[in-house]
């Protein structure tokens, strides 16, 4: 469908953006990188195929590269958090630990992007395991609290917090969380299966 938008629309960069995260998804990369690179030029101002090109390279596991492209579109757009989470969470799987500059800089861009968007689960998530890693245990407890508040759902934020009652001696919470945990794995399994479900379809003429 998308290679057939193309046909119709030549000078789209969303269009090209689209297709070129479903190659990531394919791991077809050097396809994704040529729309990525074509997106660029057709519509220089719009900071998207600059995001995937991050995207692509962080699951290559080419931190470095990864780090560098996001960074300079960070540094474009500085009001987008999701550039600013995305940064902290390369810093992350590059394996930052404190005390440095870098784990100092990843913990800096977590907070700034739940500071441009003060209901962020997955950046409230991130920021309190690097607290966690800090032992700054209550700092790591009210990001966790933050992000199951904003989304239940989230897995990361309900392992952490059982990670947080083990080391501050409330055991007592981790079978009540542990259950939490397995029902929003089982809730996630099924808004995962029901998306699955959805095709797109051409109607006919």
């Amino acid at each position: 469908m998308l290679n057939a938008g193309l046909t119709q629309l030549p000078t789209s960069a969303q269009l090209y953006v689209a297709r070129g995260v479903m190659f990531v998804q394919l791991g077809e990369y050097d396809k994704a990188e040529a729309d990525f690179a074509n997106a660029e030029k057709l519509d220089p101002k719009q900071s998207f195929s600059s995001v995937a090109q991050g995207l692509t390279k962080l699951q290559q596991n080419n931190l470095d590269a990864a780090l560098a492209t996001t960074k300079a579109e960070s540094g474009r757009d500085p009001s987008n958090a999701f550039l600013h989470y995305l940064v902290a969470e390369t810093l992350r799987q590059k394996g930052v630990t404190p005390p440095s500059k870098e784990f100092d800089e990843a913990v800096q861009q977590a907070r700034t992007a739940i500071q441009l968007r003060p209901e962020y689960p997955i950046a409230e998530d991130l920021l309190g395991s690097f607290y966690l890693k800090e032992g700054k245990i209550d700092l790591a407890r009210q990001q966790f609290e933050n992000a199951l508040k904003h989304d239940p759902l989230n897995e990361s934020a309900i392992y952490h917090m059982i990670t947080v009652s083990r080391k501050t001696g409330h055991r007592a919470d981790v079978p009540a969380l542990v259950q939490r945990l397995a029902a929003a794995k089982a809730a996630n399994k099924k808004r995962d299966d029901m998306a699955g479900q959805f095709v797109l379809v051409e109607p006919k003429p």
